[in-house]
This record gives C-alpha cells, sequence and structure tokens, in this order.
C-alpha cells in the first residue's frame, strides 16, 4: 500500500473550516457559556462549535444557521430534533444525542449546505402513533449514521422526499401490524419510505413491519406484513456485509413481503441478503465498494475501512465536504471537494477483509468539530471505474 504525506494539507484544510467552541451545560459547571441548547443555536455566529455536557435539554431547531453540536459524552432532547432551511455553506453537524419526550423526532429539511447527524448507536423509538422518527425532505448532502430508528402504527420508520442522504451503520425497522380493541388495527409499515431520492445504505438493514393472523367471531383474519424499503422512483444503492439485510416482514399464513417494492432503481451488493421478493423496481447486483470512516479526538488515529471486491486497484481520498457532483463515466456522484482532495492511500484490496487507512489527527484542541470526508475509487482488470459512498470524519 502507498500512503502519501498529507498531515500539513491535511491540518490546513481543517483550519480553513474556522469556527469558535462554546461550551453548553445544562448544571452551568465550570467554563459553561449556555445552560441550553436552543439558546446556543440562537445566539453563537454561523459555523460555531457547541461542545454539550450530559444533560437534558430542551427541544433543539437549527433553523438558517450553520452550527456543530457534539456531546461531551451524549446528552438528551426533550423532545424533536429540527435542522431546516440552511444555505449551500453552511454545514451542520449533530453527534451524541439521545431524543426522549413529545414529538421526539428528528426532521431535516431544505438543507442545502452538507447535514450529518450521528447518533452514536441510539434509536429513535419514543416517537408517538402515526409519527416517523425520521424525516429528510429537499436536503441533498445528508449522512445518518450509527443510529436505530423504530417505526410506529400508521408511519414508516423513516421517510425521505427528493433529496441524497447516506445512511451509514444503521437499522431502520418498520411496525408490525396490530390488533385494537375494535379489531384489525394499522398495518404494518416498511423501515423506509423514499420518494424521488437518491439512497445509499452502507453497512445498513432495513425491515419490513410483521403481520399476523387473528380471529373475529370465529372467522380467521389476516393482517399482512410491509414490504422493507418502498421506492416511488429515484435510487437505491446497498453496499455491506452479509450481515446486512433487507427483509421484507413476515406473516405465519403468507410469503414474506417484498424486501424493495415499488418503483425506481435499485443497486444492492451481491453480499447483502434480499429476504423477500422485490417486486417493480429495476434491481441489479454489481460488486461495489463500500467505505466506513470514523472520528478522532486531536492528537487521535483516524481508521478508514474499505470493502468489497478483492484484488483490484483500490484508492482512498479525503477532503472537505462538497456539493455532490457527477462525472460522466461514474454511475455514483462524487462528496468531494475536487480542486483540493489528496490521495490518501492506493493499494491492491486483499483477498479477504478490508483495505485500511489509518491517519493521525494533529494535536490542536481549536480543531474539535471539524468534519471531512473519504471517498474510495476501484479500478478492476478490465478498466472499469467505481467509486464508494461518502464517509465523513470528525474531529471530537
Amino acid at each position: 500500500m502507498i500512503r502519501l504525506p498529507t498531515a500539513l494539507v491535511f491540518a490546513s484544510s481543517l483550519l480553513a473550516q474556522g469556527g469558535t467552541t462554546f461550551v453548553v451545560d445544562a448544571a452551568n459547571g465550570p467554563g459553561t457559556n449556555y445552560v441550553d441548547v436552543q439558546a446556543a443555536v440562537l445566539a453563537v455566529p454561523d459555523g460555531s462549535v457547541l461542545l454539550v455536557r450530559p444533560g437534558s435539554y430542551a427541544p433543539v431547531t437549527i433553523d438558517g444557521k450553520g452550527v456543530t453540536v457534539l456531546a461531551d459524552s451524549s446528552f438528551t432532547i426533550q423532545g424533536s430534533l429540527q435542522i431546516l432551511n440552511t444555505q449551500p455553506q453552511q454545514r451542520v453537524l449533530v453527534r451524541g444525542f439521545v431524543i426522549f419526550g413529545p414529538g421526539n423526532n428528528v426532521v431535516l429539511s431544505n438543507a442545502a449546505g452538507p447535514v450529518t447527524v450521528d447518533a452514536v448507536g441510539q434509536t429513535l423509538n419514543y416517537h408517538a402513533w402515526g409519527q416517523f422518527g425520521l424525516g429528510v425532505y429537499d436536503s441533498q448532502q445528508v449522512v445518518i449514521r450509527n443510529c436505530g430508528v423504530q417505526g410506529k402504527a400508521y408511519a414508516p420508520a423513516c421517510v425521505v422526499s427528493n433529496s441524497s442522504v447516506v445512511f451509514e451503520n444503521c437499522v431502520l425497522m418498520g411496525a408490525p401490524s396490530m390488533l385494537t380493541s375494535q379489531g384489525g388495527g394499522p398495518l404494518a409499515t416498511p423501515g423506509l419510505y423514499a420518494t424521488g431520492s437518491a439512497v445509499q445504505f452502507v453497512h445498513s438493514s432495513a425491515a419490513g413491519g410483521a403481520g399476523f393472523v387473528w380471529s373475529w367471531m370465529g372467522i380467521p383474519m389476516s393482517m399482512p406484513a410491509a414490504e422493507a424499503i418502498t421506492l416511488n422512483g429515484g435510487s437505491l444503492r446497498a453496499m455491506g456485509l452479509p450481515t446486512h439485510a433487507i427483509a421484507g416482514g413476515t406473516h405465519p399464513t403468507q410469503p414474506q413481503s417484498p424486501s424493495i417494492t415499488g418503483t425506481g432503481v435499485a443497486r444492492v451488493a451481491p453480499a447483502i441478503s434480499l429476504s423477500g421478493l422485490p417486486t417493480g423496481v429495476s434491481l441489479t447486483r454489481p460488486p461495489m465498494p463500500s467505505l466506513l470512516a470514523d472520528s478522532a479526538a486531536p492528537g487521535g488515529v483516524l481508521t478508514v475501512q474499505r470493502a468489497g471486491p478483492p484484488g483490484v486497484l483500490c484508492v482512498v481520498v479525503v477532503s472537505l465536504r462538497a456539493v455532490p457532483s457527477s462525472v460522466p463515466w461514474l454511475p455514483d456522484p462524487i462528496w468531494l471537494d475536487m480542486p483540493g482532495m489528496l490521495v490518501e492511500a492506493a493499494g491492491i484490496a486483499p483477498a479477504s477483509g478490508v483495505f485500511t487507512v489509518t491517519k493521525i489527527v494533529p494535536n490542536n484542541l481549536s480543531l474539535s468539530g471539524f468534519e471531512f470526508v473519504w471517498q474510495s475509487a476501484d479500478l478492476d482488470a478490465t478498466g472499469v471505474l467505481a467509486v464508494s459512498n461518502p464517509s465523513p470524519s470528525v474531529v471530537l
């Protein structure tokens, strides 16, 4: 593997993002600037970094502002998180939150700038009946990572419309059909309902809600299961390992519901299990590279892992995030700042396992909150070029 010396340029790219750090602490401990996240969001300058200490905070709406919200360890939002109406140059990152309380879901709408929401392993499952856990609308640079979303009665787990979204290390679970005191109740829902969008699933899974059989006045009745993913136009690209499945809901007496249904184009890597025959969509199973990057504190080590076809030449590139752009000979967009991108490593993908890149973050505390993005490209023996998903890293 070839390693290219880019530390100086890397540090310069981070410093170019700017931003002042403020401390938010509900307990008003030493060094506190604000005791409420929402008050801080409204008060701080555009591009600021909020370091949030553990505690319980009111609902958060980031409207027309670029801001980074980082948990000291984790913090609780008693209600919804909304990210709205940002401009292309405004970057929003929220990492390390727990959603709890009434109206508790995550909504992104009309976000023109890059958005990263990292739940760090939390599951959005406290929202009410008829309310999805995650909604993304008219937003073209969204990464949702390390997040579980549980659907509720009458609503899918996640709704995406007219957006470009990457789900990384996520699990979207539809709600099962239910039986009410009046008889048959809400029907099962899918894990994802996407309309006119470009969705990438990276090491992520989706499941449709299950169906069941019940009896009314001695007559057998049946409540159907749901598909895992519904596409209304647009595209789905799913990459990962055999442990990542897209599974339609099951039923005691009926065939398993489709893994994917609707209209549009679905490309699913061969390693990913599709449980339930897809219907309606145009489905292919091409080999595709995937990429997972973690985050680290100043002075720490970042690890980037590329998975995918073995034996091909692969190149791993890093840059600041940019608006996704298309290249005529590639089926997938580039999320990199191409004039400023840096080739960090290149080599032949191993016969098994992952191609790993590590990088030391400059030991400068002022870099906390900076974000950049990795993407890899494969070149096989026939000259075919394929690019991975984008995967962001954050300096914590």
